[in-house]
């Protein structure tokens, strides 16, 4: 079937005159744009169907399977350079807890525990960083699911590799509990989480993870020249930790819930969300 072609020419009996009328009317002709409410609510209405629909297409499960599947093929993009460093951090610290009497694996953990997450803010951000974050939202997977899953990838890195070396040391050395060593280091993991979140959804990736790298160190030291303020946290009554527990785990979802909500409001142009601090 042939699509019939728009006739555009003129009646040859139509003058000059009769033109230029037909171009002065154009021109006084206006196009009534809707306000910005009935935008709003179009868009909002476009967005909840489109939920409505992608519910219906396919289940949670399937839904939930995409998501993990999309987190984990983020590993590709983060540069290697973090990996080998968080390995080498560790590594170092296993070195010198096995070859030196005075040191303690509790502190190594302790001090080493959320070192590879505030490290992974830098590669969390860098698409805000870069100004790439409208670029990023044009995408099937937009700005907003990109930042989660580098979040989500690199906790779960950092828990494990902090679950690997508490077994490690629990099997190495008597003296070492397992759930204690691992409520020592949870405990500061979940806290500075939260906290590192808080400081760089408010500064670019490098100066938040330098600020917050030197606030860690520094209450690090502290520790490691008062061996009886590290015996003191070691007696303390299991519940004292798991309240710590969850307040860290609390302020990290906070952070993350205020994160989607900063970025949407990026682009809805109400806030500044690419920093250029």
């Amino acid at each position: 079937m042939k699509k019939s072609k728009a006739n555009t020419e003129f009646p040859e009996d139509v003058s000059h005159a009769d033109l230029q009328q037909i171009i002065a009317n154009l021109n006084k002709f206006e196009v009534k744009f809707p306000d910005q409410n009935e935008i709003n609510s179009t868009i909002e209405t476009a967005r909840t169907q489109m939920r409505i629909r992608a519910r219906k297409k396919s289940g949670f499960l399937c839904r939930f399977s995409r998501i993990i599947w999309f987190a984990f093929s983020e590993i590709s993009v983060i540069r290697p350079i973090y990996w080998l460093t968080s390995i080498a951090l560790y590594v170092a610290g296993a070195l010198f807890t096995w070859l030196s009497a005075m040191s303690n694996p509790y502190m190594m953990l302790l001090a080493l525990s959320p070192t590879p997450f505030m490290l992974g803010l830098i590669e969390v951000f860098r698409g805000r960083d870069e100004r790439m974050l409208e670029l990023e939202m044009s995408c099937r997977y937009n700005a907003i699911s990109v930042i989660l899953s580098k979040l989500f990838v690199i906790g779960v890195y950092n828990i494990f590799i902090n679950f690997v070396c508490s077994i490690l040391f629990s099997l190495m050395s008597d003296s070492v509990q397992m759930y204690k060593i691992t409520l020592f280091w949870l405990t500061p993991f979940t806290l500075v989480c939260g906290l590192s979140l808080m400081i760089a959804i408010r500064l670019r990736g490098g100066t938040s993870v330098m600020a917050m790298v030197s606030i860690w160190v520094s209450l690090c030291m502290v520790f490691l020249l008062s061996p009886a303020l590290i015996d003191k946290l070691l007696v303390l009554d299991t519940f004292f930790y798991l309240m710590l527990i969850v307040i860290g785990t609390a302020c990290t979802a906070i952070q993350i819930k205020k994160l989607l909500t900063t970025t949407n409001m990026y682009f809805e142009r109400n806030v500044l969300l690419e920093s250029h601090n």
